[in-house]
């Protein structure tokens, strides 16, 4: 009764291991089974001496829907059909509920889906404005002086990420910030089912993402435009990352600042942020090291982000006087 390997069936014959077994759990002839099962009362009122005996409860529609309710928690981590199942039989046995047949086992996990999945939708949509909608949709439109959607040049094979291919990188990754998708929204599901979403949706034409309920459609373009911008932003970091210690390895370094628009994330409006520049140019004093520029960008003017980006730098610093700086001259 605790560990059952499946369940039978009404037209299944139960094996002969099986009758023998239970025949001396409650010492009888097993060969006496064909006459009780001549009448069916018997067997009904022994079923329900079993069950108060045993304290099993029987498995009905409130059940399958309490059931249901907790294989969708589940779901929210992985959608893996065995485990699923195996967590569905586990919750029935610990409330000792006798176990339905396995075509409503199946029909369990199924609506445990359907559940968790509109659970994620909601979550990728839930601060979703008419600019998100405008953005998204037109994701699917054919971009100009091309035959194919912005989803299909975003999804195009990058290019090696260095210095000469920096600036396709770099428009590729402004068509997804224009988006001005809300922060947060990514962390709210689980890493399996957003990476699966994610690719699922890339493997799919546009025209099939355009079939999709609207629900679907949108929460699946989230997630592929959440993970290009994790792609770009990551293809980019190696010759970023390169300019600034080539930047940063110097005896004189001249930084500066200036006010630039930054589009706020979420709901499409501009603040005011704040570009600094990093120059290092030797050519006057006769270096032969090529000169460079690393851009930082804060969203907001505080010195903790010059006091940040410089903090392994120890040489001369050309500054103005922003208090920023002061931490760095202590």
């Amino acid at each position: 009764m605790f560990c059952p390997g499946y369940a039978l069936a009404g037209d299944m014959p139960v094996p002969d291991l099986v009758v023998q077994w239970v025949a001396r759990q409650v010492q009888s002839d097993a060969a006496a089974r064909p006459q009780y099962g001549i009448r069916d009362e018997t067997r009904r009122e022994h079923f329900q001496e079993l069950r108060a005996y045993l304290g099993l409860s029987a498995f009905g529609l409130p059940e399958f829907r309490t059931l249901a309710h907790s294989v969708a928690d589940l779901v929210m981590q992985t959608d893996k059909g065995l485990v699923l199942a195996a967590h569905a039989l586990e919750t029935l046995r610990q409330r000792h509920i006798i176990l339905p047949i396995l075509a409503v086992i199946e029909r369990v996990c199924a609506e445990a889906v359907t559940r968790a999945n509109r659970r994620i939708y909601r979550a990728l949509l839930e601060q979703r404005q008419p600019h998100h909608k405008r953005g998204l949709d037109n994701l699917l439109n054919v971009a100009p002086d091309t035959n194919i959607t912005w989803l299909m040049w975003l999804r195009q094979s990058p290019l090696k990420p260095n210095s000469r291919h920096m600036r396709k990188q770099i428009e590729r990754l402004n068509i997804f910030q224009s988006l001005a998708l809300p922060d947060g929204i990514g962390p709210q599901i689980h890493q399996n089912r957003f990476l699966k979403m994610a690719r699922e949706g890339a493997q799919m034409q546009p025209f099939d993402l355009a079939k999709f309920e609207d629900e679907r459609r949108y929460a699946t373009l989230v997630a592929l435009a959440i993970e290009g911008m994790g792609a770009a932003s990551a293809q980019l970091r190696p010759p970023v990352d390169a300019i600034r210690h080539h930047v940063l390895a110097v005896t004189k370094l001249h930084p500066d600042d200036k006010p630039v628009p930054v589009l706020a994330s979420g709901n499409g409006k501009i603040k005011n942020g704040r570009l600094r520049t990093y120059v290092r140019d030797e050519r006057l004093v006769g270096a032969t090291a090529p000169p460079a520029v690393w851009f930082a960008c804060s969203p907001v003017h505080k010195g903790i982000h010059p006091q940040t980006q410089q903090a392994k730098f120890d040489d001369i610093l050309h500054a103005d006087g922003y208090a920023g700086f002061n931490a760095l001259f202590e």
